[in-house]
This record gives structure tokens, sequence and C-alpha cells, in this order.
């Protein structure tokens, strides 16, 4: 009976509203597919840009994707890019973690002390808008072309933003919560890693992936200026040598290195978001 009223008052059964839900879910499942395939349509879409205006240019201004290809496996058979793709990451990865080692902790500890965070961040931030670039020349001349100069370019690149986002993740803390940890008997070292770590990660996460993005700037451009290893390396030899697919396979595989980071960081960023609220 209630069913047949439903019906000729023109609502919709039991059967018919599980339908129409069902085919929200279907349209939902269809636009993430879609969304998640717009990124690699854009690669082929630029990959088949770039193939038709190398094609139609000089070789030495432009190659084309298919060379680029052919001398990153040319590249690949004679160890060359194998050799000097382990140097960039070797220091990358080093100046890189030294930076997550150092300036997570000193983020958080700023954090939680306005004292420290009046005298330190004002020097914090005058250093994080000077170009690491700017400062080679007085790099060079305090720790020589070695490897020491790389790793400290690095590391400083690395640092700065690391530093300003574990800062600014502890101090988005609701009180409230630490409060309540207080009122419930929380020691100061279960409200640190219960409360305060925990909404400090997805901040440290997003520091890490504008973290990766310097340093790798930082590590070719230092190859570039004063190496003749690594990708930078390559690339300014076969840049002198107006060789332009062997220029572009370091490239290349730098510009991978940098979105797998990018992917490491937003998997720890929604590992570490999960306990937050759902935007609107």
């Amino acid at each position: 009976m209630a069913q047949s009223i439903v019906d000729t008052t023109g609502g919709l059964t039991a059967d018919a509203l599980a339908q129409s839900r069902l085919a929200r879910l279907a349209r939902g499942r269809r636009r993430r597919r879609i969304l998640r395939a717009l990124p690699w349509l854009s690669v082929v879409l630029l990959l088949v840009l770039w193939q038709i205006v190398g094609a139609s240019v000089n070789p030495i201004f432009l190659a084309t994707p298919t060379k680029v290809a052919q001398a990153t496996v040319d590249m690949i058979g004679t160890h060359e890019l194998l050799t000097n793709t382990w140097v960039t990451l070797w220091t990358f990865m080093v100046g890189l973690v030294l930076g997550v080692i150092v300036g997570a902790p000193l983020g958080m500890v700023l954090g939680r002390t306005p004292a420290a965070a009046a005298m330190v961040d004002v020097q914090v931030r005058i250093l994080y808008s000077i170009p690491v670039i700017a400062l080679f020349p007085l790099f060079i001349l305090w720790f020589g072309l070695g490897v020491k100069l790389r790793l400290i370019s690095i590391f400083l690149s690395a640092v700065l933003p690391i530093v300003i986002s574990a800062e600014s993740g502890v101090r988005s803390v609701d009180p409230t919560l630490i409060e309540l940890g207080h009122v419930y008997g929380a020691r100061r070292r279960e409200i640190f890693r219960k409360i305060v770590a925990p909404a400090t990660v997805p901040f440290l996460a997003s520091g890490f992936k504008i973290a990766i993005g310097r340093t790798i700037v930082t590590t070719i451009g230092i190859e570039l200026l004063t190496s003749q290893e690594g990708l930078g390396g390559l690339m300014s030899f076969y840049g002198n040598q107006l060789q332009t697919a062997q220029y572009f396979a370091p490239l290349v595989v730098a510009a991978v290195l940098s979105l797998l980071m990018y992917w490491v960081g937003d998997i720890v960023e929604r590992r570490f978001s999960a306990w937050r609220p759902a935007p609107a």
C-alpha cells in the first residue's frame, strides 16, 4: 500500500532510488577515469606537437621525440646515461635527505617556540628568497668545485622550504586539541607524537614537493656550470657539441626523476591527510 501511494503521487520507489544512486556512482567512476586519463592525453598531445614542429625545423635547433628516444637508447647502451644519472641522483638524494632531516625538526621547534621563531624567521625567509645560484661565486671561493659545493648548495635549496612548511604545520594545530590532551593527562611527548606530528606531516609533504623542484634545479644548474659529470654535465657537453637529441636525453631523465619524487610526496601527503575532513 505504501509503495503504491508513493507511485501514484509521482514519487520514486525504493528500486528507482537505488537505480538512480547506481547511475550517479557510475557517472562518478567514468568522470574519475577521464580525469586520470587527461594527464596522459596531454603528454601524448605534447609529444605529437613536438614531433610535428621538430620535423619541420633544423635538428640542430630542435630534435624530434623519436630522435631523442633513439639517442636515449644509445646512451643507455654505452652506460653513459646510467652512470651520470647515478651521479646526479646520489648528490640530489643526499642533499634532499639532509634537508629533511635538519629542516623538519628545526621547523617544528620554531613552530612550538615563539621566541626562537622571532629570532630566526627573518633570516630563513631572506635566504629562501635568494636564489642559490646567486651564491655560487661565494660558494666556489669557500668550498671549491668539488662534491662539497654541490651538496651544500642542494642542502640549502631543500632545507628552507622544509623549515617553513614544518613551522606552518605546527602553528596550524588547533590549540583546543592540545588543551584536551593536557586535560586527559597526556605528556608533552604524547601530545607531540599523537597530535602535533600527524597534523604537521601534510605540510611537510607539501614542503617536500617544493624542495624537490628547488633541489633538482639547483643540482642540474651546478652540474651545468661547474661539472663534467652528472646529467647537467652531459647537457653541457652535448649542448656545446650542438647535438640536440643527446642534449634532450638527460633532460628527459631529470624530468622523470622529479616526477617520481613528486609522486612519492603525493603518496605521503594523502596517507597522512586521510584523517582530515573531506572538502565540501
